[in-house]
């Protein structure tokens, strides 16, 4: 794209309290403050209290508007609308038709695309990317490769890094923290202060809970549950209606499903299949 002076002759007149920008030739109303350096295309607006600067560009059919400032070398293109307090800066792009809106805060070399949505006070930054329909919001964080998308929602205190994703119609909330190359999908949740870290797989609608941990390649599908203090890992699954609570473990390459429940302080590992209707508690 070209970002030279343009020729504001060849510019309609700008509405009552709005000017045409020399560097694209696009709307800033006057109380917004852009950059000589900067670049707003045609199309583009700058409205409100809205700040851009240093070689920000804001392009095709974007807006920003509010108190909302975008600055380095950062990028708001389609139709994206980067509104209120937040925050585009690094060389992070948002585009498509998605929103970065209230305190929200975008960095680093993050996209932020399709009909995403990230709000309250949130932050992405890194290199994770958030697209789809999927939404950020409340002080939750998704850093470094963490990619959140479909229609996937992570919102409280939650975190998401490392190289994990969350996505489909997946729910991460709370103090939660997944991370590794651990993978959310389908509808399952993961909530309070749970762990899922390693490569383990969380699907369908599952849920883990309270301050569990599900770790290495441990999966987990079908309505199994996962809470209380207890832990799945190794190889172990975890599927069926099943439970595991209290401070039960599940390792190696062990298998609990049916309506079992594994509960207390009891262990299953090895080979072991659970199944059924039965109880191991200790």
């Amino acid at each position: 794209m070209a970002q030279g002076k343009t020729d504001l002759t060849e510019l309609s007149v700008a509405p009552t309290g709005w000017h045409h920008h020399p560097h694209g030739g696009g709307l800033v109303e006057d109380t917004a403050t852009v950059d000589d350096t900067a670049f707003v295309g045609p199309d583009a607006q700058v409205c409100g209290r809205a700040q851009v600067y240093g070689s920000a560009l804001v392009c095709g059919a974007a807006r920003v508007s509010g108190s909302a400032k975008v600055f380095d070398y950062a990028w708001v293109y389609g139709s994206a609308l980067v509104s209120d307090s937040a925050l585009v800066y690094g060389s992070a792009r948002v585009y498509g038709s998605a929103r970065v809106y209230g305190s929200a805060r975008v960095s680093g070399e993050v996209q932020v695309f399709g009909r995403a949505r990230v709000y309250s006070d949130a932050v992405i930054c890194g290199e994770a990317k958030v697209f789809g329909s999927a939404e950020v919001y409340d002080c939750a964080k998704v850093h470094d490769s963490a990619k959140v998308y479909g229609s996937a929602k992570v919102y409280g205190h939650a975190l998401v890094f490392e190289s994990a994703l969350v996505f489909e119609s997946a729910l991460v909330c709370g103090e939660v923290q997944v991370y590794g190359s651990a993978k959310v999908s389908g509808d399952a949740q993961v909530s309070g202060s749970a762990n899922v870290c390693g490569y383990a797989w969380i699907c369908e609608d599952a849920e883990v809970f309270d301050s569990a941990r599900v770790l290495d390649y441990a999966q987990m599908f079908g309505s199994a549950r996962v809470f209380g203090s207890a832990r799945v890992s190794g190889n172990a699954k975890v599927f069926g209606n099943s439970k595991v609570s209290v401070r039960a473990l599940v390792h190696g390459l062990a298998w609990v499903f049916g309506d079992a429940h594994v509960c207390g302080s009891a262990e299953v590992f090895g080979e072991a299949q659970i199944f059924g209707d039965t109880e191991i508690s200790k």
